[in-house]
């Protein structure tokens, strides 16, 4: 490692202690990674009181923001940190030891934690979003109105840091980062998309690059375990009808821009309004407005759909060749009636959704003036409310999220819509349906006796904790044909 990195992290010994060395041999001048204030922020967290006396999460969120902060973020899996955090063998079968998952799941509830107490007053939010070990880094105290649109939507974007891109963060839209600037990184080939997929660090003039890396990578079978190629049963239950190879399947990723420009508009853009541009009227004219402008006309995606996209992308046992992952702003029409689609994001975020509204009994309504975001229960069954509020000023944080499994457009094929009113929200519907644990018993409980899945509607509820999604629950269902 050349003398001027400043932080070089090693792990070794018994217990997978993390030595840090924070100055050159040769040199005590503070170095640019020195002056990150994102590393800075992980020295701050791993000799706080939280993890004082938790050596292994330690060594794990030291161990992976190095990784990322050198560019090396190939390494970062669960293969790579069972063996050199836990001190797994090399050839370990992470599918047979949860060592890993379990500590990560231990790792964001410490963060959170930390967050709660010694770090309340931090400028930088670190988090590990579910179904992926890369570090998140974003600036959460630029403004009022900005700060409000980040914990509701968890936008993503590019970053520069203060001494050029030393991590994967995500930034405020007055920084320096331009609509095409994408973080320099070590390597080549896969390695040098899988940062933006799953790190989240991600303007989308890149998705359709950072996608096709992605599935270079991430859909290899993992190596002796013969598992990892078979299919599930939600896969044969459900997901097979969504991927096939006779099929074509879209992908629907969010246009965050469009949520940020509403919420400082208070205005709603209607799907005719999105499709011919006259949405970028609403623009008033003001001394913020070319700020609004660049909120409204860059490419800005949410964090919870980069992590859906990576899951999709990891899926084994389905067939992902005739998938294509497009830019809610870049869809049109014709696409929308062929095939299979999955729409991620509200009527917001997503105007698509809009086309599905009118047959879905639940389904989300923001009253911008008033600041309250709920859900519309269309028919109210006994013992159900005709709507379920999501305020702001909750101290309980409860959020809710929707999953509608619909016929498309034409009818020959399938539409799932994965959404929430928060970044949080849409959390809950990702989890559900990505989650055996979900989505299995609910599967068999609807599954008709020829075996087929009926179209269906799910209410969901969680808590947002630090921007995430707690355990979730399920308020109401609608089944076809009951």
């Amino acid at each position: 490692m050349p003398d001027q990195v400043l932080a070089v992290v090693s792990f070794r010994g018994e217990e997978g202690r993390t030595s840090m060395s924070t100055r050159s041999p040769h040199s005590d001048a503070p170095t640019a990674a020195d002056l990150d204030p994102r590393w800075q922020l992980v020295e701050r967290i791993v000799t706080s009181q939280c993890f004082a006396k938790s050596e292994r999460l330690s060594s794990f969120l030291t161990c992976v923001c190095d990784l990322a902060r050198r560019g090396e973020v190939e390494h970062i899996n669960e293969q790579y940190i069972g063996t050199t955090v836990f001190g797994r063998r090399p050839d370990y079968d992470p599918g047979a030891d949860s060592i890993v998952r379990s500590h990560a799941s231990r790792l964001r509830h410490r963060l959170t934690q930390y967050y709660a107490e010694e770090g309340a007053r931090e400028e930088w939010l670190l988090t590990i979003p579910k179904g992926s070990y890369l570090p998140v880094f974003r600036f959460r105290s630029w403004s009022p109105e900005a700060a409000a649109v980040e914990e509701a939507d968890g936008v993503a974007a590019v970053a520069p840091g203060p001494s050029g891109p030393i991590m994967p963060a995500s930034a405020p839209p007055h920084s320096a980062a331009s609509e095409t600037e994408v973080a320099p990184l070590a390597g080549s080939g896969r390695s040098r998309y899988l940062v933006p997929i799953l790190s989240a660090a991600l303007m989308l003039t890149t998705v359709a690059l950072a996608c096709a890396g992605v599935l270079l990578y991430e859909r290899r079978p993992a190596a002796g375990n013969p598992a990892s190629s078979s299919i599930g049963e939600s896969k044969r239950l459900f997901w097979s009808h969504l991927f096939s190879a006779k099929d074509q399947t879209i992908v629907v990723i969010a246009d965050s821009g469009l949520v940020m420009l509403q919420g400082f508009t208070k205005q709603r853009v209607t799907l005719p309004m999105y499709l011919n541009g006259t949405y970028l009227q609403t623009i008033p004219s003001s001394p913020s407005s070319p700020e609004t402008w660049n909120l409204a006309t860059r490419r800005y995606t949410s964090i919870v759909d980069v992590s859906i996209v990576s899951k999709i992308l990891r899926m084994t046992g389905v067939d992902l060749d005739n998938t294509k992952f497009i830019y809610s702003r870049d869809l049109r029409p014709s696409q929308i009636k062929q095939g299979n689609v999955i729409l991620l994001g509200t009527y917001e975020s997503t105007p698509w959704v809009q086309l599905f509204e009118p047959g879905m009994n639940f389904y989300f309504q923001n009253d911008l003036a008033r600041g309250v975001f709920s859900v519309v229960n269309r028919k109210p069954l006994a013992s159900e409310q005709a709507t379920y509020d999501s305020r702001r000023d909750d101290p309980e944080k409860t959020v809710y999220g929707v999953v509608a499994y619909r016929p498309s457009l034409s009818g020959s094929g399938k539409v799932l819509i994965v959404e929430g009113q928060s970044m949080a929200g849409t959390e809950t519907a990702s989890d559900f349906v990505f989650d055996d644990g979900y989505l299995l018993p609910f599967l068999s409980s609807i599954r008709r006796p020829d075996g087929s899945i009926p179209y269906f509607e799910l209410l969901l509820r969680s808590k947002s904790i630090s921007g995430e999604a707690s355990r979730l629950e399920i308020v109401a269902t609608r089944i076809e044909d009951r």
